[in-house]
C-alpha cells in the first residue's frame, strides 16, 4: 500500500498539467483520429515492468525500468527509484550484464529502508546479484558480506540459495562457517526431498550441494572426507556414465583432485576420463589463444610452490566467460583470485572456438602455477617506446589496452571508426595499433591496419624510428615464420636504407634482430657493428645486449680471452647477463613417445604443458615447472621430464652460472591417429 500511494504521488507529480487524457470511446478520441495515445503513468508503467519481471522476461523489464528512471526524480522519489533500480540490476545481473548492474544495486541498497517490509523482497534480491558479481569479479569476501546479509531476509523457500552461495565463497577463507552454512543447505534439500522433491532432481540437488561441501573440506586438507562425501554424491548422480552435465563434470572433477591428494593417480584419471577431459580435437586449446600464467611475488601474494586447479567456461566470442578457483594448494582469497584473474584474461579466436561442444566449452579446467620468469630484452619494444614517445609529443590520444584481448579488440574497432570520423590522424593510430598486436586478430586484418598505420606516420612526418617501428610489424604478420626468407630480405632492405643507416637506434635493433637469423660469420659482423658504434653510448641496452651475444661467440669458436674482454665492456654482473642475451635455441628436445603417459593413453588422453625453466651454460636445463597443464592432473611429470633431457646451445658466462633465465616451452601430448 505504501509503494502503491508512493507511486501515485509521483504519477500526479509527473503528470503535464495542460495535457488531458480522453477516453478510447469518447467522441472526442472517435472523431479525431490523429489524437496521440494517451502517456501510460508512472503507476502503469511500473506495474507493467513488474508483470515482465515476475514473468522472467528480463530484457522487457529492464527496458521499463530505465524508462521508469527517465520519468521519476530521484531526489523527490527516493524510495520508488531505489525500488526501481533493484529490480533493474536483478535483471541485468540475470542476463550476464554484470558491469551494467553492479551501479544501480549499490545504489538502490543504499537508499532501501531495510526496516519496511516493503523493501524486504527487493533488498533480499538486491543482495543476491550483488553477492554473485562480487562472486565473478573474484572479491570472495564482499560476496560472502552480501551473503550473509541476504540470509535473515529469506523466505523459506528462497533459504537455501545464500547459504550455498556463501559456502561457495568460503571455499578459501572462512571455512568453518562455510561448512556450517553446506551443512544446513544440505538438510534443506534433503527436506524438500522428502517433501515430494524426490526422484533424479531431488538426488541430483543433494549431489550438488554435497560437491560444494566437499570442495571446502578439499581445500581444509581433509582430503579422506572430502573424498567419502564426494563419492556418495557420484552415487547420487547416478554414477559413472557418458551422459554427464555441468555438475556431474565438477563432482568428478574434484574426486580426481581427491584422488591425486590421496596418492591415487589412477584413479584420478579415470575420474577425468569420464568428464570429457583430454580431447584434443574438441577442447579449447586446439586453436592457440592468449593465455599465461600469473606472475610470482608481491603483486599477486603467489609463491612458486602454489598449485590451483581453475575451472572456467569460454564464450562463442572466444572470451572466458567466468573463471574460478576450484582448489589451492595454500588456500587463500587472494590466492585464489591471483588464479582466477588470470584465467579470464585469456581469449582465443571466436572462430577455434565455435565448433567445440558446448558442455566442453562451459566447463573446462587446467592446473596452474605462477610463473618466475622474466622478460628479458625485448629488442622490438625499445624502438616501440619511440613511438609511443612521438605520438605523445603530438597529443595523440591514448587506448587502453588491458585486460581481455577479446574486448580489447571489439573497443579498438568501435573506438577505430569513432576516430576515424573526428578526421585527426595521429589520434587513429593507438586504436589500429591495439587492433594489429591484438593476438586474436588475423593476418589479413593486420597487414591492413599496419599499412594505415604507417601511411598516417608518413603522412605526418615521423621520424624514421617510428615508422620502422611499423615496418618491422609489417615484415613479421606476412612471414611465415622469423626465418622466413622474405622476413629475412625485408629486414636487409630496411637496413640498406639511407635514413636507416642514418639512425642509431633504428640500424641497432634491426642488426641485431637480424643477427639472431644468420649464420655465424655474418652474425659476428653485425654484432661487432653495434658494439663498435660510437653513436650509442656504453651503457646502451642494444650495445650491452650486442657485446653479451659476441662473447658467447667468441667463447664457442675457442676465444676465451676475446669473450671474457667483449664481457668485461658491458659492465654487467655476470648473474644479469641473461635479461639482455639471446634466448639459447633448443638442440635437443628430449621427447620420445616412451614419454607419453601408460595411463593416459589407456584413458585416450591428449593434452599439453607449458614447461618454464632455466637454462645453464652448459645448455642443460635447472628449476623446471610446470605452469600450465591441460588436462590438470595428468601431464605433469611427463612435460617436466622432457625438458630435463633436453638440451640447449651454451653460452657464456664468466662464473658458468645460468645463461637464460625463465625460458619456457610448450610441450603437447598427441596419440597417433
Amino acid at each position: 500500500m505504501i509503494l502503491a500511494v508512493m507511486l501515485l504521488q509521483a504519477a500526479i507529480q509527473d503528470a503535464p498539467p495542460s495535457v488531458s487524457t480522453p477516453s478510447p470511446t469518447s467522441p472526442v478520441a472517435a472523431s479525431n483520429p490523429q489524437t496521440p495515445p494517451a502517456r501510460p503513468s508512472v503507476q502503469q508503467m511500473f506495474d507493467a515492468a513488474n508483470a515482465h519481471l515476475e514473468a522472467g522476461r528480463c530484457a522487457e523489464a529492464i527496458t521499463g525500468y530505465s524508462a521508469l528512471e527517465a520519468r521519476i526524480s530521484e531526489t523527490r522519489n527516493v524510495f520508488v527509484m531505489a525500488t526501481v533500480r533493484a529490480r533493474k540490476g536483478r535483471c541485468l545481473e540475470t542476463t550476464g550484464n554484470r558491469a551494467e548492474a553492479e551501479a544501480p544495486l549499490v545504489w538502490a541498497l543504499a537508499h532501501l529502508d531495510s526496516a519496511s517490509e516493503v523493501s524486504r523482497g527487493d533488498i533480499y534480491f538486491a543482495r543476491m546479484a550483488l553477492g554473485r558479481i562480487r562472486y565473478t569479479q573474484t572479491n570472495y569476501a564482499a560476496a560472502r558480506s552480501e551473503f550473509s546479509a541476504a540470509l535473515p531476509l529469506a523466505t523459506a523457500e528462497t533459504r537455501r540459495d545464500p547459504l550455498i552461495w556463501f559456502a561457495r565463497s568460503g571455499v578459501f577463507e572462512d571455512q568453518s562457517e562455510a561448512l556450517a552454512r553446506a551443512d544446513e543447505a544440505l538438510a534443506l534439500v534433503a527436506q524438500a526431498a522428502q517433501a515430494g522433491q524426490a526422484g533424479q532432481e531431488g538426488r541430483r540437488n543433494t549431489a550438488a550441494v554435497r560437491t560444494v561441501r566437499a570442495r571446502i573440506l578439499l581445500n581444509q586438507g581433509n582430503h579422506g572426507a572430502a573424498n567419502s562425501a564426494l563419492l556418495r554424491a557420484l552415487g547420487e548422480q547416478g554414477g559413472l556414465d557418458r551422459s554427464v552435465n555441468a555438475s556431474d563434470i565438477a563432482t568428478r572433477s574434484d574426486l580426481a583432485i581427491s584422488a591425486i591428494l590421496l596418492g591415487n593417480p589412477t584413479q584420478a584419471q579415470r575420474y577425468l576420463a569420464f568428464t570429457g577431459a583430454g580431447q584434443l580435437g574438441a577442447s579449447p586449446f586446439g586453436g592457440g589463444g592468449s593465455i599465461a600464467p600469473p606472475p610470482c611475488g608481491s603483486e599477486t601474494g603467489l609463491q612458486p610452490d602454489d598449485m590451483a586447479i581453475v575451472e572456467f567456461g569460454i564464450g562463442l566470442n572466444g572470451a572466458v566467460a567466468y573463471a574460478t578457483t576450484v582448489y589451492l594448494s595454500r588456500p587463500s582469497d587472494v590466492g585464489a583470485a591471483a588464479f582466477a584473474e588470470a584465467v579470464r584474461n585469456w581469449s582465443w579466436r571466436h572462430e577455434d572456438v565455435a565448433g567445440i561442444e558446448p558442455l566442453l566449452r562451459a566447463v573446462t579446467r587446467v592446473e596452474l602455477r605462477c610463473s618466475t620468469a622474466s622478460q628479458g630484452l625485448d629488442v622490438y619494444a625499445i624502438i616501440n617506446a619511440e613511438l609511443d614517445r612521438w605520438l605523445a609529443g603530438q597529443s595523440a590520444r591514448p587506448f587502453d589496452t588491458t585486460g581481455n584481448p577479446t574486448a580489447i579488440l571489439a573497443a579498438a574497432n568501435t573506438e577505430l571508426e569513432s576516430r576515424r570520423a573526428a578526421g585527426r590522424g595521429a589520434d587513429v593510430l593507438a586504436p589500429l595499433m591495439a587492433i594489429a598486436d591484438n593476438p586474436l586478430t588475423d593476418e589479413v586484418k593486420k597487414v591492413a591496419t599496419l599499412t594505415e598505420a604507417l601511411s598516417i606516420l608518413e603522412t605526418l612526418s615521423a621520424p624514421v624510428a617510428a615508422r620502422v617501428a611499423i615496418e618491422t610489424r609489417l615484415l613479421a604478420a606476412v612471414a611465415d615464420s622469423p626465418r622466413d626468407h622474405d622476413y629475412l630480405r625485408g629486414l636487409r632492405r630496411l637496413l640498406a636504407r639511407n635514413d636507416v643507416e642514418a639512425d642509431a637506434l633504428s640500424s641497432a635493433v634491426l642488426k641485431l634482430s637480424l643477427a639472431e637469423r644468420v649464420d655465424v660469420g655474418e652474425r659476428v659482423e653485425l654484432l661487432s657493428a653495434i658494439a663498435n658504434d660510437t653513436r650509442l653510448p656504453a651503457t646502451d641496452p642494444l650495445k650491452v645486449a650486442a657485446l653479451v651475444r659476441l662473447a658467447n661467440l667468441q667463447a664457442a669458436a675457442g676465444q676465451v680471452e676475446a669473450a671474457r674482454a667483449s664481457y668485461a665492456q658491458t659492465g654487467l654482473e655476470a648473474q644479469q647477463c641473461a635479461l639482455v642475451d639471446a634466448r639459447p635455441s633448443m638442440q635437443r628436445s628430449g621427447a620420445s613417445s616412451s614419454d607419453y603417459p601408460l595411463e593416459a593413453q589407456r584413458w585416450g588422453f591428449e593434452g599439453w604443458a607449458r614447461v618454464e625453466f632455466d637454462i645453464r651454460g652448459d645448455g642443460r636445463t635447472a628449476n623446471r615447472r610446470a605452469v600450465i597443464v591441460y588436462p590438470p592432473l595428468v601431464f605433469r611429470h611427463a612435460s617436466v621430464g622432457i625438458i630435463e633431457d633436453a638440451r640447449f646451445t651454451q653460452t657464456f658466462r664468466p662464473d658458468g652460472n645460468l645463461g637464460c633465465g625463465g625460458a619456457s616451452q610448450t610441450i603437447r601430448f598427441n596419440l597417433p591417429e
